[in-house]
């Protein structure tokens, strides 16, 4: 099947997808995609959040700040993904709510790959090391 016809929103064949060989190309397209959907998920997270919502958002924005003081690799990532994947519930849109289900698995490859971890050291998700 020509590539031209495969679902890329299939949670499978972007597991297969992002792998060492594909990883710079996966990561340019899902910024993309990031860059096309966040800012209108921001906005309706804005607007339609509850007030819980927003003290839950927040609660983990505090915590991403402490931990920039006291790094801790995997708990940044896991808040991190968990402050953006929060920002799409937010928005109340369930189409928005599905791509950050459907992003998980790139979102946790792609922020392990840019974070440093406790000594310093780059990520080491393949394709950037």
């Amino acid at each position: 099947m020509p590539r031209s016809s495969w679902n890329f929103l299939d949670k499978e064949l972007l597991a297969w997808w992002l792998t060492e060989d594909n990883f710079s190309d996966v990561v340019s397209h899902f910024l993309v995609m990031r860059g096309s959907l966040e800012p209108q998920a921001c906005f309706l997270a804005s607007t339609s959040g509850t007030p819980e919502q927003k003290a839950q958002l927040n609660a983990l924005m505090e915590e991403m700040v402490e931990l920039k003081r006291n790094f801790q690799r995997e708990r940044w990532i896991e808040v991190d993904m968990a402050w953006h994947e929060h920002i799409y519930e937010m928005s109340g849109n369930p189409f928005l709510i599905s791509f950050a289900s459907l992003f998980h698995s790139v979102y946790h490859t792609y922020f392990t790959s840019i974070t440093q971890n406790e000594v310093g050291e780059t990520g080491s998700a393949p394709g950037n090391r």
